[in-house]
């Protein structure tokens, strides 16, 4: 099981660059007309993207919220694109939104990114009345943090971002740059430069909490998170890495990391194949915790276990996926949130049963779809599409009973969506 004797994925292409991807958008350009070089029109397009944010329903951000942020972010590099460097450079969240975006086209977040990023939080995190509140232990790591921004804030002149603010004006940024960072192509980056991250790591034998590109790395899908309910609020702040995640989640990612390592290293590995691996080990208590508590603990275990079914890794995969299914049933509110995850989850399981090494009706296939995929059918129409794609592809090997209740729990579960 494992690595070894899955076969080997072709490449995917890389997507086209996001200035193409901006320009085909019809609405985008369409709104990019209306604003011209009108700096009081631009600002009421992002004031409304704002509000409307801030006046969603409860603290998470399902696809229609996550489409306001990423609004938020595009508009402004659709304007970039087009020339109107004057209008854009009056909007403190432009030197983000460029660094990020440069990210995006790479399809990664470098040390050099990385410093800009620092630097420009370094001008507009003042740490004062505006922060959010912290345990002792991460008001230590802030204030350690602080006493070294101003040497952050001296390099790299290019990614400086304009004058420093303080008070509620630099609140407002932080507000607005969390929802940049809530675009869920940067989010997505985000989660899945932590787990590079933390595989280096791992490889230096070091520790997460010594790792500061990590730590920051943290902080930075933290004020994502928590941008909705800063800007409800109004209480800003860059926040510290949390001390669960750090001191407790990283740990046991670790693990699971070098565990995929070992796997993928033994030679005498048999092909991946659940219904090989007999009864599946339960939930993990202390990771199901952390999922239930930090959208950061779950967004970076979805990235995870989606590689390692990328990468025919079932017996990796499983134990993350249990204690998603078992994090997601103790969830009441915020199952929007997990759309994303839900569609790539059953366009991956389709895959693996199109390659063989995946078994319906067995133990993974029973948690994936069950405990997961029928779970979320509801939160966005394509992931109800994917799930009755994935049914539709299993059919062959499902009696038509199973088959049959499948679809009328699907059917059931999306009336919403639909």
């Amino acid at each position: 099981r494992g690595q070894a004797g899955a076969q080997k994925q072709r490449p995917l292409p890389p997507p086209p660059p996001r200035k193409v991807l901006r320009r085909g958008s019809a609405a985008l350009q369409r709104l990019v007309d209306m604003v011209g070089r009108s700096l009081k029109v631009y600002r009421g397009v992002v004031e409304l993207c704002v509000q409307r944010y801030q006046d969603a329903e409860g603290l998470y951000v399902g696809v229609p919220e996550a489409a306001l942020a990423s609004l938020r972010a595009q508009l402004l590099m659709a304007l970039h694109d087009s020339g109107a460097t004057h209008l854009c450079a009056q909007d403190p969240c432009h030197k983000l939104a460029w660094a990020l975006d440069a990210c995006l086209n790479d399809r990664v977040l470098d040390e050099r990114r990385l410093r800009e990023l620092q630097n420009f939080f370094a001008l507009h995190d003042t740490g004062g009345p505006t922060s959010t509140p912290a345990s002792t232990q991460n008001r230590h790591h802030h204030k350690h943090h602080h006493r070294h921004r101003s040497a952050a804030a001296e390099g790299d002149a290019e990614s400086a971002g304009g004058p420093g603010a303080s008070g509620e004006e630099a609140g407002r940024v932080l507000g607005d740059a969390g929802m940049v960072l809530r675009d869920p192509s940067t989010a997505h980056l985000l989660a899945h430069q932590v787990v590079r991250r933390l595989e280096a790591v791992v490889a230096a034998e070091g520790s997460p909490s010594d790792d500061a590109s990590l730590l920051f790395m943290t902080r930075l899908m933290q004020l994502g998170a928590d941008a909705k309910r800063q800007v409800k609020d109004r209480h800003f702040g860059l926040p510290p890495a949390d001390h669960d995640v750090v001191h407790t989640f990283y740990p046991l990612l670790a693990g699971a990391i070098m565990e995929a390592e070992m796997r993928s290293d033994d030679e005498g590995d048999s092909p991946a194949n659940d219904a090989s691996a007999g009864e599946m080990e339960g939930a993990d208590p202390s990771l199901v915790e952390l999922l239930r508590k930090h959208e950061v603990v779950r967004r970076v275990t979805q990235v995870y276990t989606l590689e390692r079914l990328a990468a025919g890794d079932l017996d990796g995969a499983a134990p993350l996926l249990a204690a998603l299914a078992a994090a997601l049933e103790r969830l009441h509110k915020g199952v929007a949130e997990w759309a994303p995850f839900a569609a790539t989850l059953a366009g991956r399981l389709a895959h693996l049963l199109a390659r063989g090494q995946l078994t319906v009706g067995g133990p993974l296939w029973q948690l994936a779809l069950e405990q997961l995929l029928l779970r979320c059918v509801d939160t966005e129409t394509q992931v109800h599409e994917e799930v009755l794609r994935l049914l539709l592809a299993a059919a062959p090997q499902m009696e038509t009973a199973t088959l049959a209740r499948h679809l009328q729990t699907a059917i059931q579960n999306s009336r919403r969506s639909r």
